[in-house]
């Protein structure tokens, strides 16, 4: 996603684009800050596996980034 969101966005600005690149942009952001709950709510249900809040919050994160079958596993 962050990856693409990024190409996406570097050629809206050479084509002109700016409120597309700006856009592009802002949901690269998101994208990007959404992996990074990811891993870290990742880590910390390594270290304390007891902690369903995590499990939940990780669950909801996977469905925002379209990660539906790693969700349902969080979900259990």
């Amino acid at each position: 996603h962050v990856a693409a969101r990024n190409q996406l966005a570097l050629a809206q600005r050479q084509a002109g684009d700016l409120s597309g690149f700006t856009t592009s942009m802002q949901l690269k952001d998101q994208s990007q800050a959404l992996v990074d709950r990811l891993v870290a709510l990742n880590q910390e249900i390594i270290d304390h596996p007891e902690r369903i809040e995590a499990r939940r919050e990780l669950a909801k994160v996977c469905r925002q980034l379209g990660k539906d079958s790693l969700a349902v596993m969080w979900d259990r």
